[in-house]
């Protein structure tokens, strides 16, 4: 009886371990996610202006 419960004891740690070790590559994964889309998100606040200029025909001819 007394064997179960430390097996079952150590099971518990362990289960607990790699939960914990889950939850803190889950939580890196989404920072970083996050950190990439910030820094997109100011790319694009950057520099919308020169990507997206309407440009007059006459332009369009000279760069061909």
């Amino acid at each position: 009886m007394k064997l179960d419960y430390k097996k079952k004891k150590i099971q518990m740690k362990y289960k607990d371990q790699f939960q914990n070790k889950q939850t803190k590559r889950h939580l890196k994964e989404i920072l970083m996610m996050v950190g990439l889309l910030f820094i997109l998100l100011l790319l694009y606040i950057l520099f919308k202006d020169k990507l997206f200029q309407p440009q007059s025909p006459v332009r369009i001819i000279r760069k061909v």
